[in-house]
């Protein structure tokens, strides 16, 4: 099983954010292998990895995920979920975002000048 969430920008437009984690919560069926991808500011390759094989129920399942590059503009999530057959029932992902004061610096090649 595969879920893939668009991307999520929770401090406006092109708005710095910082996402400390991520945190899975589902129902246990059987055992699986929980991956989750990262992708950072509309990226279309994941900025990170987290891969875990759960063996047994942990009543609730829930699994999360610190993030190593925290800063971003927006953050989206691909969710995967394999073993033999039902292995999990998805119900919900929470991030946990603090959002920072304006923007994100620029270069000074991206700087327009003052005339």
């Amino acid at each position: 099983m595969e879920v893939e969430l668009h991307s999520v920008s929770v401090n406006g437009l092109q708005g710095a954010q910082r996402v400390y984690r991520v945190q899975l919560l589902g129902d246990y069926i059987d055992a699986n292998d929980l991956t989750m991808q990262i992708f950072n500011d509309y990226a279309t390759s994941a900025t990170e990895t987290h891969t875990l094989g759960i063996a047994s129920d942990t009543d609730p399942y829930i699994y999360r995920a610190h993030l190593k590059n925290q800063k971003s503009r927006a953050i989206s999530l691909k969710i995967s979920v394999s073993g033999n057959g039902a292995s999990v029932i998805l119900n919900g992902v929470a991030f946990e975002v603090g959002a920072r004061a304006g923007t994100f610096k620029l270069p000074a090649a991206q700087t327009i000048a003052e005339v």
